[in-house]
């Protein structure tokens, strides 16, 4: 049997001998994936197995110290599980893969959902331009993010006309099909566009013309517990808040599931325990 989840946010019932910055009774939270594709920096993940005592969807969970960050303080155990994964995902794309910086203007596609709420979030708290994209009975709640600007994806014309003008160094997708195309189109002479959800992007850019210089790669998010530490300091800062969650009983994660199935979730769902 498995247990399925890669999210947790509890306080430490025990701690291994080789444990190092945890103790007893922190409030934590984690990304807690066995990291099989970080074997060369961290060699003991070769051997773990997506089994019982992995997932999130649980009382109890085991997990390596290193994907383990004292959760924000200013956050609930509800608000700070829904952190990890999604964001997590959102900084590694915009940061370590999109190399985003100050300045830059960034186009967030699927704004209003886990990773795309907290793209945005991420790239404003670091200097930049925000644009997303999203359904029309989102808008308001994209804005409320900070987005400076936001197009509805259903626009006549598409995205990409909608934003003709306008000079979009990143591209942020996070969704996938044809909005990954609407993406790349957008994008500025050089620019660069990162997906967590197009497994056919590297076709897509090979069709642009040569002289559009676009770049861009899919990604797998990986555990950090020193990104978790960067992101739990911005929510304690205020400069970040948690996004939309709806809260259900461990006992209904199928409920949960189907809800996350229709692709109409706004923000996160959260599993909580009685002992939460």
């Amino acid at each position: 049997p498995i247990v399925p989840g890669w999210d947790a946010a509890g306080k430490v019932v025990a701690v291994g001998a080789e444990v190092d910055g945890l103790a007893v009774g922190d409030e934590v939270y984690s990304y807690l994936r066995p990291a099989f594709d970080m074997v060369e920096e961290h060699p003991e993940e070769a051997d773990k197995k997506i089994d019982a005592t992995t997932g999130g969807y649980a009382e109890y969970a085991v997990v390596s110290g290193w994907k383990v960050a004292k959760k924000p303080a200013s956050l609930s155990f509800a608000d700070a599980g829904g952190v990890p994964l999604a964001g997590l995902t959102a900084w590694q794309g915009l940061f370590d893969y999109g190399n985003a910086v100050a300045g830059q203007t960034v186009l967030v596609l699927a704004a209003s959902g886990g990773v795309g709420g907290y793209a945005v979030q991420f790239a404003k708290a670091k200097g930049l331009t925000v644009i997303g994209t999203c359904s029309e009975r989102n808008v308001d709640y994209v804005k409320s993010l900070g987005a400076d600007r936001v197009v509805d994806y259903n626009v006549e014309g598409g995205v990409a006309a909608a934003l003709e003008g306008t000079v979009i160094d990143l591209v942020y997708d996070a969704v996938g099909g044809d909005n990954t195309v609407q993406g790349i189109k957008a994008l500025k002479k050089g620019g660069r566009i990162v997906s967590i959800a197009n497994y056919g992007l590297g076709d897509l850019i090979a069709a642009e013309p040569a002289e559009r210089e676009i770049t861009g790669t899919g990604f797998l998010v990986r555990p950090s517990r020193a990104q978790l530490e960067e992101i739990a300091a911005l929510f304690d800062a205020g400069a970040v808040k948690p996004l939309h969650a709806t809260v259900l009983p461990l006992e209904k994660a199928a409920e949960a599931y189907a809800t996350l199935l229709s692709g109409r979730a706004r923000g996160k769902i959260v599993l909580e325990t009685r002992s939460a």
